[in-house]
């Protein structure tokens, strides 16, 4: 796997299955005794016209854009999370025994693929 298959199957196995689990736990609450704040949403949700349902979704688009772009500006070292600014992150993917870094200084950065391949359906 190389970065572009990195990020390409994130966007569909995180980011668009992140708002489709949130959207149908807000519609059908999962589990015998769900949660009392995934309760309150849902009963919210309910609540809400079909427009209104529309932009909550593109909000929560937003949020799991916000945390994926957040987390692979981290991997790609242009975001830190502790003070020592010479640590770095390597990512590897390992298949057959090879190994291929995923977030290789001397190739685009993580968080430049991802934002290229969700831009137009979060911002536009």
């Amino acid at each position: 796997m190389n970065s572009n298959q990195f990020v390409s199957a994130l966007v569909e196995h995180v980011h668009a299955a992140a708002i489709e689990d949130t959207v149908s736990q807000l519609e059908r609450p999962s589990g015998r005794k769900p949660p009392r704040k995934l309760v309150h949403a849902a009963t919210w949700y309910a609540g809400l016209s079909a427009p209104d349902k529309e932009n909550l979704k593109s909000v929560i688009e937003l949020s799991v854009h916000g945390a994926l772009f957040g987390l692979l500006c981290t991997l790609d070292g242009v975001r830190t999370i502790q003070e020592n600014p010479e640590h770095q992150f390597q990512l590897l993917s390992v298949e057959h025994g090879v190994s291929t870094q995923l977030n290789a200084l001397d190739s685009e950065l993580l968080h430049d693929t991802y934002q290229g391949l969700v831009y137009s359906r979060v911002f536009e």
